[in-house]
């Protein structure tokens, strides 16, 4: 008896030990794959090397939350903001490719614990699923680990949240995306000083945008289809603002022209949809190029 038992217990553990050989396999070959692939920065080799070396570390990851957390890896930026795999997320953004890159809430806190604490100037950027609720969204906004790395947030697929006033204190965030949100007013935007981008796009209540005002590092907008919007005055403060997209905002007339010339730097924007004439459109086209800037227009 005590033989037939000390055979099932050597049987399970052999067992045990292939499956687990078996997942470190699977996923060292997925790391070397994206290692093989892309030219890593120090520290994306330098996790891929943990995770390959140390087997336990390693094998506390999800395949899925590998997935996330190569994403958020692999967005390491150096001084200059230029990484050399940013084009990576830009195109997984754009084409929703794989809900392997979307991660829910507690799967951000997640990996905000784990990258965090070993890469502390990690820039963090994450695209929350549709499922995420507001308790789910206020425990991630107010997390440490995300309030002090969160860079970039896609909300665009989250149509369940309500409330995004706890957006106010993710007050590192310089990329933001809100799309089709129900909203007339902007308050809880006001805070975000270190927006670069900003997108609210299919925003069709939105009237007051007067919070942007506050918003003096951000060089691109996306207000495409914001048809309700009547002004936009506040943006005579943005003279960082270099792109600006104002497609289909059907109350914008030529009264916006005045604001739109006191944006220096200015290059591109986007008026198809609007009342703003090709008269002004031109005009705006001299006075940037007195600046030595040539603006492109749609």
């Amino acid at each position: 008896m005590k033989t037939k038992l000390l055979m099932i217990l050597i049987l399970t553990s052999l067992i045990s030990l292939q499956k687990t050989r078996a997942v470190i396999e699977g996923k060292a070959e997925f790391v070397k794959h994206l290692r093989n692939r892309h030219a890593w920065s120090p520290e994306e080799v330098g996790l891929a090397q943990v995770m390959l070396t140390n087997p336990e570390a390693f094998l506390s990851y999800s395949i899925r939350e590998l997935h996330s957390l190569i994403v958020a890896t692999i967005l390491v930026q150096d001084g200059s903001g230029n990484h050399p795999l940013k084009g990576i997320y830009g195109q997984l953004v754009a084409n929703k490719l794989t809900s392997n890159f979307i991660v829910s809430a507690s799967e951000a806190i997640s990996i905000a614990e784990k990258l965090v604490p070993t890469y502390p100037q990690v820039n963090l950027h994450f695209f929350l699923c549709y499922s995420t609720s507001d308790d789910e969204f206020a425990k991630l906004c107010q997390h440490p680990a995300v309030k002090s790395n969160l860079s970039s947030l896609d909300l665009s697929l989250c149509k369940d949240i309500k409330d995004l006033s706890h957006l106010q204190q993710l007050t590192k965030l310089e990329s933001l995306e809100l799309h089709k949100k129900h909203y007339k007013y902007l308050q809880f935007i006001g805070s975000l000083t270190q927006l670069k981008s900003l997108c609210l796009t299919w925003c069709g209540k939105l009237k007051d945008i007067e919070p942007l005002r506050q918003l003096v590092h951000l060089k691109k907008l996306d207000l495409k289809w914001c048809d309700n919007l009547q002004s936009i005055s506040c943006l005579a403060n943005l003279k960082s603002l270099k792109s600006l997209n104002l497609r289909f905002c059907t109350k914008l007339d030529d009264s916006a022209f005045p604001i739109l010339a006191e944006l220096p730097n200015l290059q591109y924007i986007f008026t198809t949809g609007t009342r703003i004439s090709t008269e002004s459109l031109d005009t705006l086209r001299s006075i940037q190029l007195s600046r030595n800037i040539t603006l492109e227009l749609d």
